[in-house]
């Protein structure tokens, strides 16, 4: 029978002696001499164990033990005095008092090399990760093994790929290491940064480039230039649309601008009535011409015919009612709500209103390390944080750093399921706490920025 499974109990004091050792060392925060109750640390070591005291047949307190459950203080008692009297060094201190026990300095490091380390946060990888993938793409837009950057995200990170603490390869839910994971969790956190081209590789993206360049003070491939570029010529796009949209005389429209604004007027009401027809017919056009976006269709033999074109306006128009809503009721309102939105309830005291800090297009906060346009929008964000931080801290004191970490992974996109592995909580304890954390920023001022 394992000791460690549950409600099975472990007849020989040496079974336990790690389990109670680890306990020690927990209790004392890996200090010597320091003594605690002796129940206090039969409890914790039963915990680790995985030993189910309510499912024994005997009581723990019986002097013997036959397999049934009983003598388990007892042997306990016995691990941790054969601690003292046969290692050498003694791991345990001979009590001074009745029912305390303590460790040495011997014992600290045996319970150090068997207690699991708790995996670093995504956030603590995402430096050594951009230096790492800088340097193995020698600051170019190469693709770099999966396998390779992972070893030298951990150099980088200060660990030996080698010699990683205890607990960190144990593998998760999909049957990957934790340090995997969590450095998967870091790239996808910064995806401004890092993308995936093709299955087993990472890459930089122009972004990405500059920041890993800026973290190993190197200077990137191809950004001197020996002789002044050429000027660029207008694309096959741009120059259609110049000649198509060009009024005819005596009219103000040509007829492909208001063949795209009849369609944006019948298929995006809402927009006409506040105004954003032209920002959608800008926004498309600016789309196209950067994108080069019909140059294929204008080399076939059938040309590129207007209808298409305002098709093209319209889905567009819709990308941009979806990006403006803050909430569902806002796409829904503007008429471009999924059919998966629709299917859920909406909210009743759902707001249409704007924040002023940057959020993608489902409403969610944008991360500092993701911005890359106006350096006001970082200070922004972090303003907006701090804020969101003291409600959280007045409200809960104790553990408020937990709970504004769980909403800081809520708003970088993590599932629940996956904050609970990124926090080492049971996935109801997440869910919890996310529920509290939600309902104590929208009952305060700032109910309008919950995630």
């Amino acid at each position: 029978m394992s000791p460690t499974s549950p409600g099975v109990p472990a007849i020989k004091p040496r079974d336990l002696r790690v389990y109670m050792l680890r306990a020690l060392g927990a209790l004392t925060a890996f200090r010597s001499s320091v003594f605690v109750p002796r129940m206090l640390v039969i409890h914790e070591a039963l915990r680790l164990s995985g030993i189910d005291l309510a499912n024994l047949e005997r009581d723990p307190r019986a002097r013997s033990s036959n397999g049934d459950g009983g003598g388990i203080y007892t042997n306990f008692s016995k691990a941790y005095f054969y601690a003292v009297r046969d290692c050498k060094p003694s791991l345990t201190i001979t009590p001074p008092l009745r029912g305390m026990w303590g460790i040495t300095d011997a014992g600290v490091q045996y319970a150090r090399e068997r207690t699991p380390v708790p995996v670093k946060s995504p956030r603590f990888f995402v430096e050594p990760l951009l230096k790492a993938l800088g340097k193995l793409s020698q600051h170019s837009p190469t693709p770099v093994p999966r396998e390779d950057l992972l070893r030298a995200t951990l150099v980088e990170a200060g660990y030996d790929p080698d010699k990683l603490p205890l607990g960190w390869e144990e593998p998760t839910s999909n049957a990957q290491p934790k340090y995997q994971e969590t450095i998967r969790w870091a790239a996808r956190s910064v995806s401004a940064f890092v993308q995936f081209p093709s299955r087993g590789f990472w890459v930089l993206t122009p972004a990405g480039l500059e920041r890993a360049a800026r973290l190993n003070g190197a200077t990137i491939i191809g950004t001197t230039q020996t002789a002044p570029s050429k000027p660029r010529t207008p694309n096959a796009t741009s120059k259609w649309l110049s000649k198509h949209l060009a009024p005819a005389r005596g009219s103000s429209e040509s007829p492909l601008m208001q063949m795209m604004r009849g369609a944006l007027r019948k298929h995006l009401p809402l927009s006409a009535q506040c105004d954003l027809i032209d920002d959608h017919i800008q926004t498309f056009m600016e789309r196209v011409i950067r994108r080069d976006s019909f140059a294929k269709a204008l080399e076939t033999p059938e040309g590129l015919p207007y209808s298409k074109v305002a098709t093209y306006c319209v889905h567009s128009g819709c990308s941009d009612v979806r990006g403006m809503g803050v909430e569902p009721v806002c796409r829904e309102l503007l008429g471009a709500r999924t059919e998966r939105e629709r299917s859920k309830a909406l909210p009743e005291d759902a707001s249409v209103g704007g924040p002023s800090v940057p959020l993608d297009s489902d409403g969610n906060f944008v991360l500092p390390e993701e911005l890359d346009s106006e350096p006001g929008d970082c200070l922004d964000f972090e303003t907006l944080w701090k804020q969101v931080e003291e409600v959280v801290q007045k409200a809960q004191p104790e553990n408020w750093k937990q709970y504004s970490n769980i909403l800081l992974l809520k708003a970088r996109g993590f599932t629940n399921k996956e904050i609970a592995e990124v926090e080492h909580l049971s996935p109801s304890k997440a869910n919890k706490m996310l529920f509290t954390v939600r309902q104590l920023v929208r009952g305060s001022d700032l109910g309008r920025y919950a995630v």
